[in-house]
């Protein structure tokens, strides 16, 4: 790991590569270790407080996006480990929908996916989508806005995904990721963090959920924050 630097270049040569062909970088890249051995896998049941600030943890049957069983299995397939929170706040009243999905193996096709296409398979249209960061202490996270409606239901969406040791947003961004550390022997983890809120004045939600987000990465300590943005070395 010391040495990360002077590799710099053999990522960024294989990432050029990954350009023409992602298949043929697979095939030159064979991690032979396991991201989540290193980090020490995590377990999100657990790192997910019962309680931080204002906000405080309700019953998972308060209120949830209805998962098909052939969703519910699918996804159980891909991930290692998911995990649904819903909080409340106890000023505002305000409530947030959480959802956590983690894989332990990110390289091909084993990929987390995207809220952007679970939502339609759920009936759902998505009518807005947005690039955005989230400051958070001295840092900048980068974040997807979605804006989802069925029927009468306005479901507003935010999530990032952390793969490897780092945030991703766009789609080569999740490749470089996965190709830093496969130049390093590293087969990379991932998580995607997704936050709602459901309500008709879009702008306002966001704000809402944006302060959610910095509360809860805020309760966290040092160790723990690294399993849900990263930066688990430099």
């Amino acid at each position: 790991m010391k040495k990360a630097h002077k590799k710099l270049g053999i990522s960024l040569s294989i990432l050029m590569l990954l350009l023409s062909s992602q298949f043929i970088v697979t095939e030159l890249v064979v991690p032979e270790k396991e991201w989540f051995e290193y980090i020490g896998e995590p377990n999100y049941a657990e790192l997910m407080p019962e309680h931080f600030g204002d906000w405080e943890r309700l019953s998972d049957d308060y209120e949830r996006v209805t998962v098909s069983p052939e969703i519910e299995q699918r996804v159980n397939e891909l991930y290692s480990e998911s995990v649904t929170r819903i909080y409340r706040n106890k000023e505002t009243q305000n409530v947030i929908m959480v959802s956590l999905a983690y894989g332990s193996d990110q390289m091909f096709p084993n990929q987390v996916h995207r809220p952007d296409a679970c939502y339609p398979a759920q009936g759902f249209k998505i009518t807005s989508k947005t690039f955005d960061t989230l400051p958070f202490q001295n840092a900048e996270i980068p974040i997807s806005k979605l804006v989802a409606k069925r029927q009468f239901r306005n479901e507003n969406v935010m999530y990032w995904i952390r793969l490897g040791n780092g945030l991703a947003n766009a789609t080569m961004d999740l490749h470089y990721n996965r190709i830093y550390l496969a130049a390093y022997g590293y087969r990379a983890d991932g998580l995607l963090f997704r936050v709602s809120h459901i309500s008709n004045d879009t702008l306002t939600s966001y704000e809402i959920q944006s302060k959610f987000v910095s509360d809860f990465l805020g309760s966290l300590n040092n160790d723990d924050r690294k399993y849900f943005i990263g930066g688990f070395w430099k």
